[in-house]
């Protein structure tokens, strides 16, 4: 009887875990092979930024396939550095037209 074992790595979470085939030679002496398969690891990476530029602000999704073949992740999130201001401003004016009126700068 021959007995082997194969070490195999997998991106998929399925493919994890241990098979054993048994193989039957011409001469009726068996074969047994155990295959056993382990994850490799996924990589996510969180980014997050700022900016000045509006065109800049939002999320972006960059995958990357390693070299084992699985992918890596790296999430972008860009937020923005302009505050905007409101402001409200009380002023005296003697033309009874602009009273009431409501004038934005």
């Amino acid at each position: 009887m021959y007995t082997n074992t194969i070490n195999a790595s997998s991106c998929n979470p399925a493919d994890v875990g241990t098979v054993i085939d048994t193989l039957v030679g011409f001469n009726g002496c068996d074969s047994i092979v155990s295959t056993i398969t382990t994850l490799n690891t996924v990589y996510t990476v969180t980014v997050a930024a700022s900016s000045c530029n509006p065109l800049d602000v939002g999320s972006e999704i960059d995958t990357f396939n390693s070299a084992l073949g699985c992918d890596s992740i790296v999430e972008t999130t860009v937020t923005s550095l302009l505050v905007s201001y409101n402001y409200a401003i009380n002023a005296t004016d003697c033309d009874p037209a602009n009273v009431g009126s409501n004038t934005q700068i």
